[in-house]
């Protein structure tokens, strides 16, 4: 039996992680509107917003978003970090394939505010809701001074 849900848990990861790879694929489904200057590294970008959560593979385990993320390796249960932020999927209020492009809107939205008592978090007020529980605000956690992404999840 033990045998059993762990073969179960690894067939679900192994969805996931299929997902985490066709994600990239999909895009972002609502209409945006023009690019968006960005400044990033001291780098003026112009951003597509509707290319948001678009992935490439950028090394074994690790994925780059459209927007600038970088999702590694995962310490926990998951083989990476989109796998881990796609499980959290029953949080938002949009399909599995949309979750990444919400975190490039809010990564690179106007509205990002980093928490002063714990460095390298950021909460980003989307002026919608994108959470199942109502909620409108994007918590981003990354690597202190970095684009690594440790989790994502929409908060109130």
């Amino acid at each position: 039996m033990k045998f059993l849900k762990s073969k179960k848990r690894f067939a679900s990861l192994m969805v996931l992680s299929i997902m985490a790879c066709q994600v990239g694929t999909l895009g972002y489904a609502s209409a945006m509107e023009a690019p968006v200057k960005h400044t990033m590294n001291n780098v003026d970008r112009d951003f597509d917003k509707e290319r948001f959560g678009q992935l490439k593979r950028v090394g074994l385990n690790t994925w780059e978003s459209y927007g600038g993320l970088i999702y590694g390796k995962d310490t926990g249960a998951y083989p990476n970090k989109v796998v881990r932020v796609i499980s959290h999927y029953n949080m938002y209020n949009v399909s599995k394939s949309e979750i990444t492009a919400i975190i490039d809107e809010a990564w690179n939205s106007d509205n990002k505010v980093e928490d002063l008592n714990n460095a390298g978090t950021y909460y980003i007020d989307m002026n919608r809701v994108i959470g199942s529980n109502g909620e409108t605000t994007m918590k981003i956690i990354v690597k202190r001074g970095t684009n690594e992404v440790v989790d994502c999840y929409p908060v109130r």
